[in-house]
């Protein structure tokens, strides 16, 4: 085999990926390479006459073929950066991603306490990342989290682990469809957080390939209108949220509007939409007030 320095090595692979029409070629190849010599991007830039060896050249070639194959580079590579801390990932769970970032934003502007004891939970919590980042932000709360996919509760299991919270943190493989969801659940709660499935079902062929023929169709798809997930999950808040506790949704393109419209009919005030970093009405949240 010949093998080719970090230069040609980039260009050949970001020549591969644009052809096949992934728009982020040099930074995926970049990243995979990275990945593969263990090193910082960085040093990319700063040897790029380096020469790879036999080995090196192998993985690489065999993981920008995955790539090539719109394998998405967090499930090549096994894990994502949410929040600055590290998820594993795999076909069993989303990708976390920037938007859902908006999420944790928001409960920190409603909650600035972060010493306060708050008792959490997350629905369809798929790798955890949203519970998770939230225990690491209040140290003194505590969390519960749900998601149908046992495979995914492991994950989450783990990356709890991972990032010191499993002390603070509760995982069950339930649905919130289940009647058993209120044994678990410890009422009542300040917070309840969910990124439940809010694609409709015609639209997740649409999807780039990436998304559709990698992330867990039983994480996307919403039913007819995208909204299925959310207004059971809706329905629950009053019977699960303490008085004024508040339910924080993440929702889809052009979705908050009806998403508000279906809690305050819920009996949800203080309803707020939340844009995301592309300016996209990404979080809808609302508390109960019952009197």
């Amino acid at each position: 085999m010949t093998t080719l320095s970090i230069r040609k090595a980039l260009k050949e692979a970001q020549r591969t990926l644009s052809r096949a029409g992934i728009d982020t070629a040099r930074l995926d190849a970049e990243i995979l390479l990275a990945y593969v010599l263990e090193k910082g991007r960085i040093y990319l830039h700063l040897e790029p006459d380096a020469l790879l060896t036999n080995q090196q050249q192998s993985q690489f070639d065999g993981l920008i073929r995955r790539r090539e194959n719109y394998e998405p580079v967090a499930y090549i590579l096994g894990e994502q950066e949410f929040w600055s801390l590290k998820f594993r990932v795999n076909k069993h769970t989303l990708i976390p991603r920037p938007d859902t970032e908006t999420m944790i934003e928001k409960v920190l502007k409603d909650y600035p306490d972060t010493a306060a004891p708050l008792r959490m939970a997350d629905f369809g919590t798929g790798s955890g990342c949203i519970i998770i980042a939230l225990l690491s932000e209040y140290q003194k709360a505590t969390g519960q989290a749900i998601d149908q996919s046992a495979k995914a509760i492991e994950t989450a299991v783990s990356n709890a682990k991972q990032n010191a919270v499993m002390d603070r943190a509760e995982f069950q493989a339930i649905s919130w469809f289940d009647a058993a969801l209120n044994d678990f659940i410890r009422l009542p709660l300040d917070i309840l957080v969910s990124n439940a499935p809010y694609i409709p079902a015609n639209d997740i062929k649409d999807l780039d390939a990436d998304v559709r023929d990698y992330e867990p169709h039983s994480a996307l798809d919403g039913g007819v209108d995208g909204l299925d997930d959310v207004r059971h999950i809706v329905s629950l808040a009053p019977s699960l949220l303490k008085e004024g506790g508040r339910l924080y949704l993440e929702i889809g393109f052009q979705q908050a509007d009806d998403t508000a419209n279906i809690m305050a009919e819920a009996g949800l005030r203080h309803i707020e939409k939340t844009k995301d970093i592309a300016g996209i009405e990404r979080i809808v949240s609302g508390q109960l007030l019952k009197n």
